[in-house]
């Protein structure tokens, strides 16, 4: 196939998977609403300073800000430019990956089947800054030669998405130890524009570290933090396995599992046995949590140490290393029967999502959802509490317990003319501090939630789970929408 044609039979395969046939209605999967939220919030002037720059710090919404408030100037729909953005990022990244590989038509289809795959996820996750700062660190690494506008590109990709720091140092040590001395300094040289953004812009980020590091770095800071984004728990790491981020993951694990197959066959053997010690030691982090959290005295810093390594997502890393991989190794006699199946796996999952007129992204906004936010439009209630959700684990899987989705921030974006509070954003920090059954990361039998709702006036709490729902048990009027319950105070 030739590679133009390759290329636009890519495109179409990623469209009909993704299979965007309701673009009024916001891609609420995951952490799609958390996206939406930050940059409404910011465009329409509902953020504090101290609250912009908490979300500057940790990335991730920043893709999305100008073309916000482009579409207030137009007076268009928020929820439609923040999907046909998301779209839009998509093809040109990929695109842009496309661009790259074609120079040498050996690695063309291997490259692109695995970024088609992972900027599908992404999409529909809601972690396209992910796939674009993985992207960019791929340009480089794949340039021939080293120029002054790769370590700019590096560092925005630190800035957009901080953790791709892990797995550009760990691709900077392989090159390093292949003698590529100039292209691995980029990745490490590119460091302080990150550091400039967190020591100049983002003080509260250190404060934060620092008050977490004088609580002996707390279990209950590291309990939380860890489950907001993935739990400590050894059955996370069967979810790359299983590829359950696919809703059919059949046709995807196939030709997964077959570029694995090409990547493995790389002439860097030191690599291999780098990243290898890199999710070895991912695993044995899960351990060394676990014991903290049941009070074993372990150094605080071996701790913070192990933590971010699991905090940083150490799945999200594999497209990256294993693009690496790929890159470097050579071609054999097996690559066109293995393109082929590639071709052919896509061919189908694309047309299975027209037969069941379903794909990655959802067909359709869930009822429950409408319904409770058309519930608070006409309540009475000024003041209200939401209780934040994480995620957890079930039957081997990692879910978001509230509709596959961080909901409650498009929920209280939705609604004008009331006051939230509580777990309104997934990220923790003195004003977002009610999530899965504790208020500030303490039991609420414990913790002085009684006293917080009196001080904020509190006349209605949203709770998901039983834990809250029995601790507000002898409260006053009680009903339920959907998977929430609502609780209004006298």
């Amino acid at each position: 196939m030739k590679l133009n044609l390759a290329s636009a039979f890519f495109i179409l395969c990623s469209l009909l998977i993704l299979y965007p046939k309701n673009l009024e209605e916001l891609f609420y999967y995951d952490d799609n609403p958390v996206r939406y939220a930050i940059a409404k919030k910011w465009v329409e002037n509902k953020l504090s300073y101290d609250e912009k720059i908490l979300f500057l710090a940790y990335g991730s919404s920043e893709i999305y800000i100008p073309f916000f408030y482009i579409a207030k100037f137009l007076n268009i729909s928020y929820e439609l430019t923040y999907n046909l953005v998301s779209l839009v990022l998509f093809i040109s990244t990929l695109l842009y990956v496309m661009s790259l590989t074609r120079r040498e038509e050996k690695n063309f289809y291997f490259i692109t089947g695995l970024f088609t795959l992972f900027g599908i996820v992404c999409v529909a996750k809601g972690s396209l800054h992910w796939f674009i700062a993985s992207s960019i660190i791929f340009g480089v690494l794949y340039s021939k030669s080293v120029k002054i506008l790769h370590y700019v590109m590096v560092g925005f990709s630190y800035i957009i998405s901080p953790p791709s720091i892990v797995p550009s140092v760990l691709i900077s040590l392989a090159l390093l130890f292949n003698g590529e001395r100039k292209k691995s300094m980029v990745f490490i040289l590119s460091l302080p524009m990150l550091l400039v953004k967190i020591v100049l812009v983002h003080p509260i980020v250190i404060l934060d570290a620092k008050r977490s590091l004088d609580r002996n770095f707390g279990k209950d800071i590291i309990d939380w933090s860890l489950n907001s984004f993935c739990p400590p728990d050894l059955r996370v790491f069967i979810r790359p396995i299983l590829l359950d981020y696919f809703k059919a993951p059949v046709l995807p694990a196939l030709v997964l599992y077959t570029i694995s197959m090409r990547a493995i066959l790389t002439k860097d053997r030191f690599a291999i046995l780098l990243f290898s010690f890199f999710y070895v030691t991912a695993f044995f982090s899960v351990f060394i949590i676990k014991l903290q959290l049941k009070g074993y005295e372990i150094s605080k810093y071996l701790v913070s140490i192990f933590s971010f390594i699991f905090a940083s997502n150490p799945f999200r890393h594999v497209p990256l290393l294993m693009s690496y991989l790929i890159i470097k190794s050579d071609q054999n006699k097996y690559d066109k029967i293995l393109t082929k199946f590639i071709l052919v796996s896509l061919f189908f999952y694309s047309i299975s999502s027209l037969i069941k007129d379903e794909g990655e992204l959802p067909t359709g906004f869930p009822k429950e959802i409408k319904s409770i936010i058309e519930f608070l439009r006409n309540s009475d209630s000024k003041n209200i509490l939401f209780e934040g959700d994480i995620h957890t684990i079930q039957n081997n899987k990692l879910i978001h317990p509230l509709y596959n989705s961080h909901i409650i921030p498009y929920i209280s974006e939705e609604v004008e003319g009331k006051k939230f509070y509580g777990g309104i954003i997934p990220l923790y920090s003195s004003k977002y501090n009610f999530f899965a059954g504790r208020f500030n990361l303490k039991p609420l039998e414990n913790s002085d939630i009684l006293d917080f709702i009196e001080d904020k006036k509190i006349d209605m709490v949203i709770c998901w789970t039983d834990i809250c729902s029995e601790f507000f048990s002898s409260s006053y009027e009680k009903e339920e929408i959907g998977k929430f319950k609502i609780i209004r105070l006298k």
